[in-house]
């Protein structure tokens, strides 16, 4: 890896990127405090599959499935537990529930803040400089997948920051032009196992494309992924254990669940649904208004909401190709220049790839898992805008602030439309 070190931005621009991350933090809280307001984590499948509802009591109680699909899953809960804890003791509250419920609920903002600033990182190391780095990050916060799922409690957010992380990870060492030593690389794959443990496989591979590119033998890479698989696959079975030893939860079949969330392959099934899910991500079209028997059990009512398409008909939409094309020409324009963004870019394609086989296979909601791949999504846009340098800066600059503003809307109206769907979901 050979590469010119990036100038540290101004203090101005440090400022300002630390009031964007803030004001995403909290428009992502205002809308889930709306949400909530309208009862929408009280049921399952409300909202695109997510099962709120029990992820608020993961985030703030420690309670879970404990299965090795979120090994550490509950290390959340600890600090949330330790300030309901201190709250209730200094201000004599009753009770340290609701407090580490508005706790829970406050976790997924900053996580979708924190894979907005790791963006932001990426794109000052691909060096866009400083207003068009923000911008970029701005775009990504913005991404319908980002604003909806960041704010509410569920997995996919807290899984794409992960994701994030391995990305800026790379994009680190390839603007310093060396490899960072093998236990960073460790640590980063026990956190992206630990929170969902099939993201280990594309960070694995992620290690994989950083070695190579620092020209590591295949042997010498070969001996450092078995040790770092064998190492994580260790450290996540010791969380399911201190789990279940440290809580106690209910028997959960996760077996069951995933048999039932399991997809029959179809032509369409592979080829069709990943290409739609990866365009609601960005540009989603109105969301369908679907029964949800679950709800219903619960004394709620019967409605959910479901942007999952229903044939080759949703394939042909314009935003598909459009956000199709935006990956293919992100990826041509990187891997053309086999300059040392490259691996970056190639690490994207993999997490990508990855996230189409596996939900080719499972999820009946794919729009739900999209905060895992917006990321790698992010850094094709990025890779896109690269070589917009010199003269031509200026008008880069425009065109992604017009293209940033655009998505908002979008996003904020499709927002908007389903607040105002939901109503009163409680019988109350």
């Amino acid at each position: 890896m050979t590469a010119a070190r990036t100038p540290a931005p101004s203090r101005s621009w440090r400022v300002a990127a630390v009031l964007l991350l803030v004001g995403i933090a909290c428009g992502e809280w205002a809308l889930g405090q709306a949400f909530d307001s309208r009862h929408a984590f009280d049921f399952y499948n409300v909202l695109f599959d997510a099962d709120a509802n029990v992820r608020v009591w993961v985030f703030s109680s420690g309670w879970g499935d404990y299965s090795l699909v979120h090994p550490w899953g509950w290390l959340p809960s600890l600090p949330i537990r330790a300030y309901a804890m201190v709250s209730t003791a200094l201000a004599s509250a009753p009770s340290a529930l609701p407090l580490r419920r508005e706790a829970a609920l406050v976790f997924l903002p900053a996580c979708a803040a924190l894979s907005s600033g790791l963006m932001l990182t990426i794109a000052w190391r691909a060096g866009l400089g400083p207003a068009r780095a923000m911008l970029a990050a701005a775009l990504f916060g913005c991404s319908f997948a980002q604003v909806l799922f960041g704010s509410m409690p569920e997995y996919p957010v807290l899984s794409g920051a992960t994701v994030a992380m391995v990305l800026a990870l790379l994009a680190w060492e390839c603007a310093e032009g060396r490899p960072a030593p093998t236990w960073v690389w460790l640590l980063a794959v026990l956190v992206c196992a630990g929170v969902t443990a099939t993201n280990a496989v594309p960070a694995v591979a992620a290690f994989v494309v950083s070695r190579r590119a620092a020209r590591w033998p295949w042997r010498a890479v070969a001996v450092r992924v078995l040790g770092v698989c064998a190492v994580g696959g260790a450290v996540s079975v010791a969380g399911l254990v201190v789990g279940k030893l440290a809580y106690r939860p209910q028997p959960v079949d996760v077996t069951a669940v995933v048999a039932r969330y399991s997809n029959t392959l179809t032509t369409f099934s592979v080829v069709g649904r990943f290409p739609v899910a990866l365009s609601s991500s960005v540009l989603p079209r109105s969301p369908s208004v679907v029964g949800n028997p679950l709800a219903r059990r619960s004394g709620g009512r019967d409605i959910g909401f479901s942007l999952e398409p229903h044939g080759w008909r949703d394939v042909m939409a314009p935003a598909v190709w459009i956000v199709l094309l935006v990956v293919g020409l992100g990826a041509w324009s990187a891997l053309r220049a086999r300059d040392a963004w490259s691996p970056v870019t190639v690490a994207a394609l993999i997490v990508m790839a990855h996230n189409w086989l596996v939900h080719s296979f499972y999820g009946s909601e794919l729009v739900l898992f999209a905060a895992n791949w917006t990321p790698a999504l992010g850094v094709l846009v990025i890779a896109l805008l690269r070589p917009a340098r010199g003269r031509w800066a200026p008008a880069s600059t425009v065109a992604l602030l017009a293209a940033a503003l655009t998505i908002g809307s979008v996003t904020a109206i499709r927002v908007g439309y389903v607040l105002q769907q939901l109503g009163p979901l409680a019988h109350r």
